[in-house]
């Protein structure tokens, strides 16, 4: 692969994660990662293809190398958050999501996957206050207030604001 530029390599490891082929794409972006050229933002494209791959401490390692040098990135960081609850950290986790929402506090994914890990930890109330939250500033027909709603049904949450958003 030495015949490609570092934005060749970049690029295809690019297609080749959008194509699902994730292992390709790994080989792409390794590839990449290893020139001097390269930018420290791919970290985040390694982390994501590793994460696909469910090799979760590799994926730790690279949004971490990737955060250093981007600590307000958000996306990524609340991705090492979910990394984080891969691996059987919660509590970790639980703090990555406070982290992001503390930068975002609208960040619908994080209030959400927060709630989640409140829900692993046997910590309900805070979980349910969440959710309840989701439901209250959170358009009807977003995804999370549907995942809401399937959870509240699968569990028996018995949400305040539910009975507001259904439609």
């Amino acid at each position: 692969m030495d015949y490609f530029s570092t934005a060749e390599l970049m690029a295809c490891g690019q297609f080749e994660f959008e194509q699902e082929r994730f292992p390709a794409a790994l080989g792409y972006f390794k590839n990449a990662l290893s020139r001097e050229d390269c930018s420290n933002k791919l970290n985040a494209s390694v982390a994501r293809t590793y994460a696909k791959l469910k090799l979760f401490d590799e994926a730790k390692h690279h949004f971490e190398v990737f955060l250093e040098h981007y600590p307000d990135a958000y996306i990524e960081r609340f991705q090492l958050g979910l990394v984080f609850k891969d691996l059987g950290n919660e509590q970790l986790a639980l703090e990555v999501f406070e982290t992001v929402l503390a930068q975002q506090p609208e960040f619908v994914p994080a209030s959400y996957y927060k709630a989640l890990t409140h829900l692993s930890l046997e910590q309900t109330e805070s979980a349910k206050f969440l959710l309840n939250d989701i439901l209250s500033r959170v358009e009807p027909d977003n995804l999370y207030v549907k995942l809401t709603k399937e959870l509240d049904e699968k569990l028996g949450l018995k949400l305040e604001g539910l009975s507001e958003n259904i439609q």
